[in-house]
């Protein structure tokens, strides 16, 4: 090859698209990655809500703090009732659950979860 047809070769633009698709890969994979534990977090903060209400309604009908607190934690999922607590008192529930991370060996050192009230009246 000479030296012209290298200085050519260099100066084309063959592979370029190649990667700028890796590098916008790279980037688009990070954006999901970040909706995705957003998703994570709407997730779990709707199902506390649905766990305190559900203990909450238990309780105001009636059922004792043991059997709310059971099923408010029943009505979480699997993934999200390990280390969650439900904390049930006469007329309201209060529910804790911790938010998964996307990658499960990331443990900050703090305990980021979400916790929800849910108020009842009395109905005997």
């Amino acid at each position: 090859m000479t030296e012209r047809a290298v200085i050519a070769r260099l100066r084309g633009q063959r592979g370029q698209a190649t990667v700028e698709f890796a590098g916008m890969v790279t980037w688009v994979l990070i954006a999901a990655l970040f909706a995705w534990q957003l998703a994570l977090v709407g997730w779990t903060a709707v199902s506390a809500t649905n766990a305190a209400r559900t203990a909450a309604r238990l309780a105001s009908r009636g059922a004792s703090q043991t059997q709310a607190q059971d099923e408010g934690k029943r009505s979480l999922t699997f993934g999200l009732s390990n280390n969650s607590s439900v904390i049930v008192r006469n007329d309201h529930a209060v529910v804790h659950v911790p938010i998964p991370f996307l990658f499960p060996g990331f443990k900050p050192d703090v305990s980021v979860g979400i916790t929800e009230t849910a108020w009842m009246p009395y109905t005997g």
